[in-house]
């Protein structure tokens, strides 16, 4: 079976327990599967992308920033979701059109 994982960027450095969990499932789907993982990805997060190998057969990574905390663009990100959006701000954050793109192809 072939799997396509989605998530908001590497698994490295697996210093939370989401990361842990998710880190253990997909190798325990590798075994009999093959396991694609697409995820956005920083120019921080570049470094984490090398150790995907450990959990995925192959990789693809969308170029993503993240508004910086306490910044006056997160502000009126935050106040514009809050007044306008039809999604929370925590899941507003990540969409991607460029994301949405690779997962249609």
């Amino acid at each position: 079976m072939n799997i396509l994982w989605l998530k908001t960027g590497p698994l490295h450095p697996l210093d939370t327990g989401g990361k842990l969990r998710t880190y253990h499932m997909l190798r325990a789907l590798r075994k009999g599967n093959r396991v694609t993982f697409l995820a956005l990805c920083s120019p921080e997060q570049r470094a984490a992308t090398k150790k995907a190998g450990e959990y995925s057969d192959a990789q693809v990574w969308v170029a993503w920033q993240e508004t910086p905390k306490r910044s006056p663009r997160f502000f009126t990100e935050l106040g514009t979701n809050l007044l306008l959006a039809d999604l929370p701000y925590v899941i507003s954050k990540y969409r991607s059109a460029e994301m949405a793109k690779v997962i249609r192809q």
